[in-house]
């Protein structure tokens, strides 16, 4: 599978043009397709950083953390996670 999908997509319609209206440009290709490696790793880090931090929160519950504090760490949680959005 490749990494870099979208671009790939785009890459195919150029090669695959018949008008001779578009033409490829090799230099843009390569920088897109290192922007999008890069924004899936960035993507795929920041679910794994979700995972861990929703897993924390479910071990404060096992932790012995008073309710208030577990609340209040939740919220905080829940807010920084909806700034990604």
């Amino acid at each position: 599978m490749s990494r870099s999908p979208r671009t790939d997509e785009v890459w195919e319609r150029f090669k695959t043009d018949t008008t001779g209206e578009l033409e490829p440009d090799v230099e843009f290709s390569t920088l897109a397709r290192k922007l999008e490696y890069e924004l899936n790793d960035a993507l795929t880090k920041i679910a794994l950083l979700e995972k861990a931090g929703d897993e924390l929160l479910e071990w404060l519950t096992i932790d012995g953390v008073s309710l208030s504090n577990q609340r209040l760490l939740a919220n905080q949680w829940y807010r920084a996670k909806g700034i990604k959005k």
